[in-house]
């Protein structure tokens, strides 16, 4: 099977100069790198899947199949391979537990600090993670919503916000663009981040959570507390921008870099990016907290071994 198709609300309506202009392109991996560098060079933002890893997502029941099926044009499609498949695919719903690990993402970002610095970040997270939270949901329900203002007015329907609340939902869209663009008004941010946790916490009912302190949020979250490898990528960049001062090897720096800046194009939810984030994470974390141990020793030898004996006692 090879396939080009274009996606998203370029067909189904609704982009602007925030959209992003997706590209599908179903090869075999070893022709993935070129075509990715060639459409990326003239404009597309492209996802590029083997047809095997389709059909794993179809048997999965994959939400992005559905995408696919209603909100796609084909551009090209050798010997109508891709036509036939996508037509067989039939409408999985989410279970009650992909649902529930999307909430549980979206609490985890919200616990992130309240540092200006990581403002951008948190914005585009959250979008990121509501949008795919609410797909799911209206999904349970038989509602296949995947173009994010026809998404808005779908929310605003189900769970009775405002025009002004369902707002602030549509310009997280554009902060996250702009973040991605290094583009960021923190003030703006700022606002409307802590206005959308607020629906947020009212609308899924998150009760009882507080906010992560900056020196631990670095040891605060498990292996088993990412739902998902896109999950721990974005923790990952998290504590890239929050601790600059902690690099790794250079050819390390650049791989991470590369997943973080395009994920898509490196595969970043594989099982070797899985795993390679996993040996990041547990790398950064020994040499940030060799470093926070060294400052501590240097202004006190009684306040570090202090400090380890909180750490032990898990305070």
């Amino acid at each position: 099977m090879f396939a080009i198709v274009i996606f998203g609300s370029q067909v189904s309506g609704g982009n602007d100069d925030k959209s992003d202009h997706d590209l599908l392109i179903v090869c075999e991996a070893g022709n993935k790198r070129s075509l990715i560098e060639k459409y990326s060079k003239i404009g597309y933002s492209v996802s590029a899947y083997t047809p095997k890893q389709l059909e794993l997502m179809q048997k999965k029941g994959s939400l992005f199949i559905q995408h696919l099926k209603f909100e796609s044009k084909i551009l090209f499609d050798k010997d109508g391979e891709f036509k036939r498949f996508i037509e067989c695919c039939s409408f999985i719903k989410p279970k009650t537990k992909e649902i529930n690990q999307s909430r549980d993402s979206i609490l985890n970002a919200i616990q992130s600090p309240q540092d200006r610095i990581l403002l951008g970040w948190k914005a585009d997270y959250l979008f990121v993670l509501s949008r795919d939270y609410f797909v799911k949901y209206l999904a349970r329900n038989n509602d296949l919503v995947f173009n994010t203002k026809r998404l808005s007015v779908e929310i605003s329907k189900k769970f009775n916000l405002s025009i002004d609340e369902i707002n602030t939902f549509l310009r997280l869209r554009e902060h996250k663009s702009n973040y991605r663009n290094g583009e960021v008004n923190q003030q703006i941010v700022a606002r409307d981040v802590d206005e959308w946790v607020s629906i947020l916490s009212k609308v899924l009912a998150l009760k009882g959570w507080g906010l992560h302190k900056r020196d631990r949020y670095i040891n605060c979250l498990d292996y088993h507390d990412f739902k998902s490898t896109y999950d721990l990528l974005r923790y990952v960049e998290s504590l890239r921008i929050l601790f600059p001062e902690i690099t790794l090897s250079s050819d390390t720096e650049k791989r991470i870099h590369k997943i973080i800046t395009r994920p898509n194009h490196y595969s970043s939810t594989s099982v070797s990016s899985k795993s390679f984030l996993n040996n990041y994470l547990l790398e950064f974390r020994a040499r940030a907290n060799k470093s926070k141990h060294a400052d501590l020793l240097k202004l006190s030898p009684f306040l570090f071994q202090k400090s380890r004996q909180l750490q032990q006692a898990g305070v």
